[in-house]
């Protein structure tokens, strides 16, 4: 039995500014299981979005071959274009012409040929906590109700194969978290194949089974998320982690001028005055030796944790090298 639900062979995509050619995808090969909960991960601009177009049928290669349950993408578009059901954070596609809710709701339907129900269009609705707009104009509301709008057509649709482009990019956490178990519902109980492309490594670390990391059109690595962190366990085994006040950049400089530090130092500032220092470490170095200099360098922590890398580190490994 033929497990595979996707498969792209040396992919490629280019797009013209100008007279300047430019690569937006280069050489991609993927193999995704039927059932599996896939996810892109990548920093804007990488080429994830293309790659779910791509998969969608909504955007040809220039070269190689891409195969959807079986199908051929150049021969049998059309049909490809009926397995598959694209949700996407960024453009957020609201029909003009539809002024309400409900209508919008109703296109999504016709448009798939799916039967409309009103009880389950109103309980969706209520998921999503969009009841009391069902009658809005689409285009009149947040970008985050205009997102929901776009998940409202992922609980609508039963298609065997789900693209999430950014899904949770513009909802707050409680429905964010709806979107995230519902999607693992899909899979676990249904065999739905989910590919979900983003940048932010912490959301999906324990949501895929496995995960392709792409940068500048390219495949970087492509593997479980636990196999990712047993491999950069042999390197990087301990981060450190202090949270100050009194951080400077030119500790980065200093740091890897007085302990050869091998990977890479980052400092960054999530609240305003506080900043956080990680310093990758290997597992024979000594931690206290870290501290002793930062406070000689008048930096006194607030907090200091030492973890085990996550997905996060190892993809800002990955992308932006030590």
């Amino acid at each position: 039995m033929n497990l595979l639900s996707v498969s792209c062979f040396n992919v490629y995509k280019y797009y013209c500014i100008g007279r300047n050619r430019i690569t937006a995808l280069e050489n991609i090969n993927l193999k995704v299981n039927k059932g599996e909960v896939f996810c892109i991960l990548g920093p804007n601009g990488s080429g994830k979005t293309t790659l779910l177009k791509i998969l969608s049928g909504l955007m040809l290669p220039d070269g190689g071959a891409v195969y959807i349950l079986g199908h051929d993408l150049r021969k049998e578009r059309k049909i490809i274009k009926s397995l598959v059901n694209f949700i996407s954070g960024s453009s957020m596609i609201i029909g003009i012409s539809y002024h309400s809710v409900i209508g919008l709701l109703h296109f999504y339907l016709d448009f798939y040929g799916v039967r409309r129900s009103k009880d389950r269009i109103e309980k969706v609705l209520e998921i999503l906590n969009l009841k009391e707009y069902k009658d809005e104009n689409p285009l009149l509301l947040s970008s985050g109700f205009k997102m929901k709008l776009e998940i409202a057509k992922m609980f609508l649709i039963n298609t065997p194969i789900l693209l999430l482009d950014e899904p949770t990019i513009h909802l707050d956490p409680i429905s964010a978290n709806i979107v995230r178990n519902y999607i693992k519902k899909l899979a676990r109980d249904y065999g739905v194949t989910v590919i979900w492309a983003t940048h932010f490594a912490d959301e999906i670390e324990y949501f895929c089974d496995k995960v392709a990391i792409l940068n500048n059109g390219r495949i970087v690595t492509v593997d479980s998320p636990f196999n990712l962190r047993e491999k950069f366990l042999k390197d990087v085994s301990v981060v450190l982690k202090v949270k100050a006040l009194n951080l400077r950049e030119s500790l980065k400089k200093l740091l890897k001028e007085k302990f050869n530090v091998f990977s890479r130092v980052e400092i960054y500032y999530p609240d305003f005055g506080e900043g956080i220092l990680k310093i990758y470490l290997r597992k024979d170095e000594d931690v206290e030796r870290y501290l002793n200099f930062l406070n000689a360098n008048n930096v006194k922590p607030l907090l200091i944790r030492k973890l085990p890398p996550s997905l996060s580190d190892i993809y800002s490994l990955l992308i932006e090298g030590g």
